[in-house]
C-alpha cells in the first residue's frame, strides 16, 4: 500500500514538472510572438 502511494506521488511530481515546462515554454512562445507582432506593427 505504501509503495503504491509512493509510485503515485512520483507520477504526480512528473506531471507537475511537465506542466511547469509546458507552461514556461508556452509563455515564452506567446511572448516572442507578441513582440514580433508589436515590432512589425510599429514598423509598418
Amino acid at each position: 500500500r505504501l509503495h503504491k502511494i509512493d509510485k503515485f506521488e512520483r507520477k504526480n511530481s512528473l506531471v507537475l514538472d511537465n506542466l511547469t515546462y509546458i507552461l514556461h515554454f508556452g509563455i515564452s512562445f506567446v511572448f516572442e510572438w507578441f513582440i514580433n507582432i508589436f515590432i512589425k506593427g510599429k514598423l509598418s
